[in-house]
């Protein structure tokens, strides 16, 4: 009996912490600010917009008419590793073209196949799709995931949103 108890308080336990460290806030009648502390973000999404807590290192944003992203949080040890990490990710020919900083102290990173090779014959899977990188050194943490190669979120009138939504990404 004791297992037991002990058993459904743990679950009651994280059940509750999970859930608060997930919110939606409503902004105006087409956005809600979503906030993921568990995995340390936060991005305005349109009201459309479904979310669900995949595990502890992502997050999906789904669009049921669109598809969506799967936003990817990776530790980074040091400056040193980044470049190794996205090549473990995403492709050994991947390099980081440049990295533009935002008003949070993080770095969105242009990452681009860095070889001269033909269609299809480059490992680096965002010369293939559009992929957004954000590195953020003082949390020691990279966040990124693919676009697709199309618009994926629109708002209630039917306007693309997904530049909007990029626009507000910040590492918490």
């Amino acid at each position: 009996m004791q297992k037991l108890s002990l058993f459904l308080f743990t679950v009651l336990f994280v059940s509750c912490n999970t859930q608060k460290s997930v919110t939606r806030v409503s902004i105006d009648e087409n956005w809600d600010l979503y906030t993921n502390r568990q995995l340390g973000f936060q991005l305005k999404i349109p009201k459309s917009v479904k979310t669900s807590l995949a595990n502890n290192s992502e997050d999906i944003l789904s669009s049921s008419d669109y598809g969506g992203w799967t936003i990817i949080k990776r530790e980074v040890e040091s400056e040193d590793t980044l470049l190794q990490l996205i090549k473990n990710e995403v492709g050994n020919d991947c390099i980081i073209l440049s990295r533009q900083a935002d008003t949070s102290g993080s770095y969105i990173l242009d990452v681009q196949d860095g070889t001269d090779k033909e269609f299809g014959e480059a490992d680096c899977k965002p010369r293939y799709s559009a992929w957004y990188f954000v590195y953020s050194p003082n949390r020691k943490v990279l966040f990124y995931w693919n676009m697709g190669q199309e618009y994926q979120f629109e708002n209630i009138n039917h306007e693309y949103k997904d530049s909007e939504m990029l626009a507000s990404f910040r590492v918490l």
